[in-house]
């Protein structure tokens, strides 16, 4: 991960965390998500995060299921900037696709078994496009309020004909527990274990330490 990747990262996730936080985050349930008033902003962490899954995909192999990890494969014949950048448009794309999250953010079993929200890693190869069954929670992950670090990788494999981006987040959803809490942007940060200010960003919309 170049460093210009490494910010693609978290510029991206962090645009998507504020389209969510501040009600324009177009939900299929109630045609916008509610508003986040304690989403947390999130920063690339290279040590603990980003270097086990340049690990995990180094053998140009798919990760095994794990918690709190996002997959994406896509044609071998793109920049890594450019498939990274797919990558997390695609699995911001699975709120809408997956059925959205609704009024109520609390993450259910019917979410658990919703196999669009909960295994959205892809394949594009060539130009096709095919659903894989990986355990992965993407739409979610991005939108979960308790994640605060993220890290990833992405792997070029020509002979496999394929490029493999995965990235992982220090949080994941529990059943029974809100995935974000609905309130005015940043009003909840004080209630944060770390992150208890808000943005100096324009749209004031995460929470930050």
């Amino acid at each position: 991960m170049t460093d210009e990747m490494k910010k693609t990262a978290e510029n991206m996730h962090n645009y998507y965390r504020r389209l969510i936080a501040t009600g324009w985050a177009e939900d299929p349930r109630s045609k916008y998500a509610p508003r986040a008033s304690k989403m947390n902003y999130l920063t690339f962490d290279c040590d603990n995060l980003a270097v086990p899954m340049k690990t995990a995909i180094n053998k140009c192999q798919v990760p095994a299921d794990a918690p709190g990890q996002n997959v994406h494969v896509t044609t071998w014949d793109i920049s890594r900037q450019a498939a990274l950048e797919e990558a997390i448009t695609t699995w911001y794309g699975g709120l809408e696709k997956g059925g959205g999250i609704g009024e109520d953010t609390t993450y259910t079993t019917e979410m658990e078994s919703n196999k669009m929200l909960t295994q959205y890693a892809t394949v594009r190869l060539l130009v096709f496009t095919i659903l894989v069954s990986i355990c992965v929670k993407a739409p979610l992950q991005l939108a979960y309020e308790g994640s605060t670090k993220v890290g990833c990788a992405v792997k070029t494999c020509q002979a496999q004909g394929n490029t493999i981006v995965a990235c992982k987040y220090n949080g994941q959803p529990v059943e029974g527990d809100p995935i974000y809490t609905v309130g005015k942007p940043c009003s909840g940060c004080s209630a944060n274990t770390n992150n208890k200010k808000c943005e100096a960003d324009s749209l004031k919309a995460l929470c930050v330490a």
